[in-house]
């Protein structure tokens, strides 16, 4: 017993694979590793939802340059901020180098 399907449905059906043909070939052209193109080629081809989700799982946002990266996890940098002006101020002593100091012959 063949189902049977109204046109809108057809049509819905048949927009979603054309849209999942698209979004394929973006995504075998894209520089995206190989575990993400195996595993969104295969989510692609069910209609109406693998095009959504599709577009729901790639639109990561874009990482940022290196230098605007906070890499700071477990602390803050505020002292690296301010040290200047808490040194100028006297309220911080000032900068000392790894290592120790040596001491002037006289």
């Amino acid at each position: 017993m063949p189902i049977r399907l109204s046109n809108t449905a057809l049509t819905i059906i048949c927009l979603s694979w054309f849209v999942s043909l698209l979004c394929l070939y973006q995504l075998w052209r894209s520089s995206d590793y190989p575990f993400f193109k195996i595993s969104l080629s295969l989510l692609l081809p069910i209609p109406l939802f693998g095009p959504v989700l599709y577009f729901w799982i790639r639109s990561f946002p874009q990482s940022k340059h290196p230098d605007l990266m906070d890499r700071s996890k477990y602390h803050t940098d505020v002292l690296d901020r301010w040290r200047d002006r808490l040194e100028a101020s006297g309220q911080l002593p000032s900068l000392q180098r790894w290592g120790r100091k040596r001491r002037r012959r006289r």
